[in-house]
């Protein structure tokens, strides 16, 4: 019996497959592919980096966490649905728990590339602050399936991230850079629909020495969506009354100087 078995411990291994090799392929290109200032809005440009600094902090966030938390008991830090009101933090702390070393491994590997997407998209700090709102939400939304007993992994999170740029690249982004989002994006609708996670909780595969709960990828990714539009909204609506309020001085000078004197 596996130890994933014995615990009745769970994953999201199955990220490598979504937010590993098409994200990788995706980061290169964004990489490689020149700045054209006609072409681009500017917070695409080079200087954009800047903003992509807190992408990388959350990522290493992730990492770190699930690196040092290996030597703490799961059973305090894994999701429990009969605990979530309790003990609130194993909304956060889920993440960090993994059940072997071809876990921890796989969710690091598919961790960096994440990061590395994100950063070759330029996300502002805001998307970052999407995904830190997206981490927890990702666990919550286990809830609706409350036979999936005890789960652990950074994939779902992953998953949100992925879905977050994705949604970046399509809305604030054009050309090239766009395409690529479009096609990410294609990739995680796909591999979530094949995964089934409507299905059994628990999915075992030849290729893992753990059960897979493709659920947590499906919740992930539907709360980057979620968090990755909402913060594009309020920004959205933040320029337009910045730029109202920087039109209204002007509109009254010109009312004034218009205005015959008597």
């Amino acid at each position: 019996m596996t130890r994933a078995a014995e615990g009745g411990a769970v994953t999201g291994a199955g990220a490598k497959a979504g937010a590993g090799a098409s994200a990788s392929a995706s980061a290169e290109a964004l990489v490689e592919a020149p700045v054209e200032a006609s072409a681009e809005p500017s917070l695409f440009a080079p200087q954009g980096g800047r903003h992509s600094r807190a992408w990388l902090l959350l990522t290493a966030l992730l990492m770190t966490g699930a690196v040092f938390t290996q030597w703490l008991p799961a059973a305090l830090l894994d999701w429990q649905p009969a605990q979530a009101a309790a003990q609130p933090w194993r909304a956060i702390t889920a993440a960090w728990v993994h059940w072997s070393d071809l876990h921890l491994g796989t969710n690091l590997l598919a961790a960096a590339v994440v990061g590395a997407f994100g950063w070759a998209a330029r996300v502002p700090r805001v998307q970052a602050l999407a995904w830190a709102v997206a981490w927890p939400l990702t666990h919550l939304g286990l809830l609706i399936k409350p036979d999936l007993l005890r789960y652990g992994g950074l994939s779902g999170v992953l998953h949100a991230g992925v879905a977050i740029v994705c949604l970046y690249l399509l809305t604030c982004q054009t050309g090239r850079r766009r395409w690529i989002g479009a096609g990410v994006a294609l990739g995680l609708v796909i591999k979530l629909l094949t995964e089934k996670p409507w299905g059994p909780a628990l999915q075992r595969s030849a290729d893992w020495d753990i059960a897979v709960a493709p659920l947590a990828h499906a919740t992930g990714a539907l709360a980057g969506l979620v968090c990755g539009a909402v913060v594009l909204v309020v920004r959205a609506l933040r320029a337009q009354g910045v730029s109202a309020a920087q039109a209204a001085p002007a509109s009254s000078a010109e009312t004034k100087t218009k205005t015959p004197l008597r």
